[in-house]
């Protein structure tokens, strides 16, 4: 019974969704021959109605909707999604709108863990290449495999997997290190590699692998911790492989001399400065920048890892390079996931790291168009470019260039462009103790307010004691002289002082009206609704479009 149950569920559920999408495929409305379904008008309506302040109902939006898809089936009709630059500005917002959505991104939040994960151990690996290009032809892929087959058999037979990497390995450096690679962690090598190379038990040989480059058998050597990058001091004394021997045994003497000298307590910063012959560090007290277990020779990581504590110095090192002592300064632990995961994920699906990242992260075209919002925000964008064009065709040109046009409607709608009640002529707050203040107050009342600035002056304020003030001021006309700041009005750019009085002298005006010239551009935006508005009360008339109410009864 419970199975039952619960494939009654299952199949009401599935039954439910297909109703759903059906629904959403519903013609809600039909200008001439274009139709748009009602999961198009509820991906808009739906877009903007969480924000602060929208509270419009989708009656209400349907009304605007209405208005934009006509302006849409008028520039179709006019041919505008044929000219070149629509259609240049539209497929290159196709395009980064696809490649922006198009991943896996399921897979690749699996995929980026792993990395990661991989990313916490080094390996130490050798390999045996056999070369062949990516675009080798079918016959050349097949010959390269089977030679790399032929020898993956040899060495499953117990032949010597270095010996065989000297002699047959098509890697240029395997003649002189028999196919070592040396360490590395994620991300340092090529996806396929590497992740070969992470499925291999340490001590055995991988399968075949193919990369770029070709071939691979992959064998691990060993598998440790990835210890983070370390930061240290070196003193070296350096010597050359095609020198005599003498030569580096001069150097071994020398350090060994340096050690004995610092284990007794000098300081070694200062011992690096004398007496380390690398150039580059020597200055610095022997400092190098930070380094991770792959990133210099192994002789000298193993020893500089091996330090267990910070200020530790080590016992003489060899190198191909002379002979090193090597002080512990730091060591930092391997960032963490969240830290690394934009990185992951970009060379997760970066061709140079990854081949094969089109196939592996990305979903089809086919798959990519059948989401639906996908298809909403193209058909937006198309809309918007289509509605602009001509919008700006059909109102703002025409609005914006007819001089005579904006001018009649100012003067026809003058009521609108009325200013409130106003003061042309000067403003001053006294900042000061108004008690201290009183000969100043008796001199403005004698003098009627005149001249403001200069009885200031007259009478020697300090300048921090005022602030003056000339032009056109939103004002309250029956004001006293003087009166508080607070009378003032609350959009009154002055009223933000809290302490001083105003004194003003000038003409109250009461129904302002500006010049033309003062208030043009919003003139111009109100002709422009009313060209508009006029527009669009044609286009219903041509158009007749049909909306269909009953389908966002519910929304």
């Amino acid at each position: 019974m419970k199975l039952l149950a619960f494939f009654l569920i299952a199949f009401f559920f599935e039954l439910s969704v297909v109703a759903e999408s059906s629904q959403k495929e519903k013609v809600v409305l039909k200008i001439d021959t274009l139709e748009y379904t009602l999961g198009e008008f509820t991906y808009m309506y739906n877009k903007n109605s969480h924000l602060p302040n929208v509270n419009e109902s989708p009656e209400e939006f349907a009304d605007r909707f209405i208005n934009y898809k006509l302006k849409v089936v008028e520039a179709v009709n006019q041919g505008l999604d044929t000219l070149p630059s629509f259609l240049n500005e539209y497929n290159s917002f196709k395009s980064e709108l696809k490649n922006s959505s198009v991943l896996d991104e399921e897979l690749l939040e699996q995929e980026a863990n792993e990395a990661y994960s991989r990313f916490l151990w080094y390996l130490d690996v050798s390999h045996i290449l056999i070369r062949v290009p990516r675009d080798a032809s079918p016959d050349d892929t097949l010959s390269a495999w089977n030679r790399a087959d032929d020898i993956l058999d040899r060495i499953r037979a117990g032949e010597d997997f270095n010996e065989l990497a000297s002699s047959v390995s098509e890697d240029p450096s395997a003649s002189s290190n028999n196919g070592h690679l040396g360490w590395f962690t994620a991300f340092q090598m090529v996806y396929p590699f590497e992740k070969v190379a992470y499925n291999t038990p340490p001590g055995s040989v991988s399968e075949i692998v193919r990369t770029q480059h070709g071939y691979h058998m992959i064998k691990v050597h060993e598998r440790v911790r990835n210890p983070g990058d370390i930061s240290v001091a070196h003193i070296m004394k350096a010597f050359s492989k095609d020198e005599p021997a003498y030569k580096e045994l001069q150097a071994m003497n020398k350090i060994d001399s340096l050690y004995t000298v610092l284990k007794n307590g000098a300081d070694f910063f200062e011992i690096a400065k004398e007496y380390s012959d690398d150039v580059h560090t020597a200055d610095a007290g022997g400092e190098m920048p930070p380094f991770s277990k792959s990133d210099i020779v192994p002789e000298f990581t193993s020893a500089a890892f091996a330090l267990e504590e910070d200020g530790e110095i080590s016992s003489p090192v060899r190198t191909d390079f002379g002979w090193h002592i090597i002080k512990r300064l730091s060591i930092t632990d391997p960032p963490s996931y969240d830290e690394m995961e934009d990185q992951i994920k970009d060379l997760l699906t970066n061709s140079r790291y990854n081949v094969n990242a089109q196939e592996q992260f990305f979903i089809s075209d086919n798959e990519w168009q059948k989401k639906s919002e996908n298809r909403f925000r193209l058909n937006e964008y198309y809309d918007g470019l289509l509605v602009f064009e001509i919008t700006s065709s059909e109102v703002w040109e025409n609005a914006g260039n007819d001089s005579i046009a904006l001018y009649n409607y100012f003067k026809n709608n003058s009521s609108k462009y009325l200013l409130p009640v106003a003061l042309e002529g000067t403003q001053c707050l006294v900042l000061c103790d108004v008690d201290e203040n009183k000969t100043l107050f008796e001199e403005i009342d004698e003098l009627k307010k005149k001249n403001l600035v200069q009885i200031l002056n007259d009478m020697e304020i300090a300048d921090e004691c005022y602030e003056c003030y000339q032009g056109v001021f939103s004002f309250i006309s029956e004001a006293d002289n003087p009166f508080i700041v607070s009378d003032l009005p609350k959009d009154n750019f002055l009223s933000k002082h809290k302490k001083g009085v105003m004194l003003w002298a000038g003409e109250i005006k009461k129904d302002y009206l500006p010049n033309f010239s003062e208030v043009k551009v919003d003139v111009i935006n109100d002709y422009s609704r009313f060209v508009e508005e006029k527009w669009l009360n044609e286009l219903r008339d041509k158009y007749e479009p049909e909306f269909n109410y009953s389908l966002i009864e519910e929304l």
